[in-house]
């Protein structure tokens, strides 16, 4: 499982395919300059909760501000990313969801502006993501063909305005991927794009954005990743930390991305083993459990075992580093070696004191899930 410090690039990816990223941050010639500011950096340094005190205060002094709304939304989907206070995720997303409701209800009363076309646009890209989250594809594909609609008038009517750019790039971008059932869902709904293209919209956010240039760059970031340019990924990641210096999420995986650039072969695991922490500052077990993830996605598995075998070797303590090796042994067929690691995971949860109590919960669950899946009787015993 992905350690509750972040969430693997997989994850992200899949997280994605779900549907869309809200936009961040501050439409101009809004009142609170600095306060929105500071928001948007808290977002995205990882410090979601004094993020939801500014904008509950903001909220409080203007409930019908849709702004905040949309920051809300926005805020509670990061969280469930750069989440380090052992918040439930579902209960982020439900928040948003319900913010991105009220957003929606009050903006539809309201006169059509740019403005307002802009937020029904992101709140109808939310919902479309949370439907995905929940498989119920169907309306999921019909919110974002509501969101695609409403940020295309955006930009018919003002081209310069870049950041409306930032969710039909989202669309574009892994609608092309999609085949089977999705692929045609998405050709039904006019969503088939182009991820080329894409990546030039994202890269125009990132640019000329005055209200989601942040996200923007994050999200190049990972793209690069898929894309296997970890050269500009590096890039994009470095550079997003000089910002968001205590962003552990895009810590992490620029770290493992830094590994994947400069290492490739990864023997050094073992031929250096005894001065990783110190030499490569591999200090948290999320690292290497991270670029596991990385290599597995590109099908690079043998490599892949190399990095999470290392991790369970040097955080034995860390029951998250056996259920992400059960996963990858499932996945590569190895059932014996997947009931092992599972079992192995269960037997560390009680004296891993790197989760909360409802991290250990939840992986005690997968774990369960798994071997019964697997036809192992756990005996449901409670941690």
């Amino acid at each position: 499982m992905k350690n509750h410090l972040y969430v693997s690039r997989l994850s992200f990816v899949f997280f994605l395919l779900s549907f869309f990223f809200s936009l961040t941050a501050l439409l101009p010639g809004q009142d609170s300059a600095e306060t929105d500011r500071k928001i948007n950096f808290y977002i995205f340094n990882g410090q979601g909760r004094t993020a939801d005190s500014l904008i509950g205060n903001e909220l409080n002094r203007q409930p019908e501000n849709l702004k905040y709304y949309f920051l809300k939304s926005q805020n509670s989907f990061y969280m469930s990313y750069f989440n380090t206070f052992g918040i439930v995720r579902d209960s982020l997303v439900k928040r948003g969801y319900e913010s991105a409701g009220r957003m929606i209800a009050l903006a539809e009363e309201r006169e059509m502006t740019i403005e307002n076309m802009f937020y029904l646009g992101s709140a109808y890209g939310y919902l479309a993501r949370y439907y995905a989250g929940k498989a119920a594809y169907w309306d999921a594909f019909w919110a974002a063909h509501s969101a695609r609609s409403y940020l295309n008038n955006v930009l018919e009517e003002d081209s310069s305005f870049a950041d409306a750019r930032q969710e039909l790039a989202i669309q574009d971008y892994f609608t092309s991927r999609l085949d089977g059932f999705l692929g045609f869902l998405a050709w039904l709904t006019g969503m088939r794009g182009d991820a080329r293209q894409a990546l030039k919209q994202f890269q125009i956010v990132a640019d000329q954005g005055r209200l989601c240039k942040d996200e923007a760059r994050f999200v190049l970031f990972n793209l690069y990743m898929i894309e296997n340019d970890f050269r500009q990924a590096l890039a994009l990641g470095e550079a997003f930390l000089t910002d968001f210096p205590d962003n552990v999420f895009v810590r992490v995986q620029t770290m493992s991305t830094k590994i994947v650039y400069e290492q490739g072969d990864l023997e050094f695991l073992k031929s250096e083993y005894d001065s990783l922490k110190s030499k490569y500052h591999l200090t948290n077990p999320a690292i290497l459990n991270d670029l596991g993830y990385i290599l597995m996605s590109h099908h690079h598995f043998e490599d892949a075992f190399k990095a999470l075998h290392t991790n369970i070797r040097l955080f034995p303590h860390v029951a998250n580093g056996y259920d992400s090796l059960s996963e990858a042994y499932l996945i590569t067929g190895n059932v014996d070696m997947a009931i092992h690691y599972s079992k192995l995971c269960l037997e560390k949860l009680p004296f891993d004191s790197t989760i909360t109590d409802a991290e250990r919960r939840n992986l005690q669950s997968i774990s369960e899930e798994r071997l019964e899946n697997l036809g192992v009787d756990t005996g449901k015993k409670m941690i």
